[in-house]
């Protein structure tokens, strides 16, 4: 099931972050670009441990946490992501 850029803006991403996180999710394993991330507002450290989960094809939402991805938008990610 593909990632939909409205359900991340529901969740409260913003929605150049949520298009261009939910193109690079459908785009599959190791198409996570942590320039393109930061490019459209997402802080350097929640970039990174996003690229390497969307590159690794595995999301863990306590990760994501830690790097203070909001908890709920993390957990969204992980159940929309089908892993």
């Amino acid at each position: 099931m593909p990632v939909s850029a409205d359900e991340l803006c529901r969740g409260g991403m913003s929605y150049p972050a949520a298009i261009e996180v939910a193109r690079q999710m459908n785009a599959g394993v190791s198409n996570g670009n942590v320039g393109r991330l930061m490019a459209v507002g997402i802080p350097g450290e929640q970039a990174k441990e996003l690229a390497k989960q969307i590159n690794a094809g595995a999301f863990d939402a306590h990760k994501l946490a830690l790097t203070n991805f909001n908890p709920a938008l993390a957990a969204l990610l992980k159940r929309t992501s089908g892993i």
